[in-house]
């Protein structure tokens, strides 16, 4: 099976994400990369802070989004979104405050394109980027290292005040604007290449 046949059935099928759509944020690095003769994506999330009521079997699949955004954090609406699981008894689980960095991942026409996509993730500060390998496919896993994982509520208790929980979408909302910072940054490189 040929690059150009696995980019044409991938960039065929429908959008399966959460959310059925890509991020405004990173529509562009998408556009530019899916452009691009030796690469295209498999997958993106420009990055998020979420509210994640995760079941005891702590498989992601089965987990309830309380709270989502891929911009800046509202402690408001973060704030209603917590108290929100004591009146509808959803809160025998753990609950997580998580900020996630932006992730891709992109394959790759040859290893040396691949290699040189990897000089610019890490020129971006994508630090926790790799090579993968998935189904005869040479594919880049671009990670960014902004990230934050906090239990908020347990077992039907809330374990953060709103005081500290300002703290934590304030922390958050730092990281989301420096990955903002690495995607801009990244997305200039890429169109450099892509010239």
């Amino acid at each position: 099976m040929t690059f150009e046949y696995q980019k044409q059935k991938q960039l065929s099928k429908e959008d399966l994400s959460k959310k059925g759509s890509v991020d405004a944020a990173a529509a562009e690095i998408v556009k530019t990369l899916n452009n691009h003769p030796s690469y295209y994506t498999t997958s993106s999330c420009s990055g998020r802070v979420v509210l994640l009521l995760v079941p005891k079997s702590g498989r992601k699949d089965k987990s309830e989004w309380l709270y989502s955004t891929h911009g800046k954090a509202n402690l408001k609406k973060l704030h209603v979104a917590l108290m929100a699981i004591r009146k509808e008894k959803k809160s025998k689980n753990t609950v997580w405050l998580k900020q996630e960095s932006a992730i891709f991942h992109v394959a790759a026409k040859t290893i040396e394109e691949a290699e040189a996509l990897m000089d610019l993730t890490r020129k971006s500060g994508f630090k926790r980027s790799g090579m993968l390998t998935a189904k005869n496919r040479i594919v880049l896993e671009i990670l960014g290292t902004e990230n934050m994982t906090v239990p908020v509520a347990k077992d039907g208790k809330i374990l953060v005040d709103k005081k500290y929980l300002s703290v934590l979408v304030s922390e958050a909302n730092k990281k989301m604007k420096k990955n903002g910072e690495r995607l801009k940054m990244f997305e200039g490189l890429l169109k450099e290449i892509s010239k």
